[in-house]
């Protein structure tokens, strides 16, 4: 297994890069933190964190975090959204403002393994893969694993 280290000087052939779009509603502080930091600690680097926050005025908090590491990584994009449309409506915000070829989508309580992006990388250049399917791990606690339902898809023309 490679490591992160080796991974992050890999050089693809291909400048692939990923819109990760992430709505965002009243989400837990320590939720927020691990996600942005898991993208941060992604071993590919050419990303881009769309976040759209439909979040109410009791929780600005959140704002507050995001603008805080938006401000240190330019690959962090934040919008506060008027009003709160829910999930599908809050996603489509984010849309608006994604730049990659490929777009993942990232549930605002979720994380990222820090080789995900690497991962889905190396398909597309091994595969020339149009679509890619993955999913996710849940965890019951940080140190033990719930249930398992990681794949991976690819879809070529």
């Amino acid at each position: 297994m490679m490591s992160g280290k080796i991974k992050k000087n890999r050089k693809f052939l291909a400048s692939v890069s990923f819109s990760i779009i992430t709505p965002l509603y009243n989400t837990p502080e320590n939720y927020l933190r691990e996600l942005l930091e898991s993208l941060q600690k992604q071993t590919y680097s050419n990303w881009q964190l769309c976040l759209a926050d439909g979040s109410d005025t009791e929780h600005e908090y959140v704002g507050e975090i995001c603008r805080e590491y938006a401000s240190k990584d330019s690959r962090i994009c934040y919008e506060v959204l008027e009003e709160n449309k829910g999930i599908s409506e809050n996603t489509n915000e984010c849309l608006k403002f994604a730049t990659g070829d490929y777009i993942g989508l990232l549930d605002h309580d979720d994380i990222l393994h820090e080789s995900a992006l690497y991962e889905m990388m190396k398909v597309i250049e091994e595969e020339k893969a149009d679509f890619l399917y993955s999913d996710e791990v849940k965890f019951l606690e940080k140190s033990r694993m719930h249930q398992i339902l990681t794949q991976t898809w690819i879809w070529k023309r």
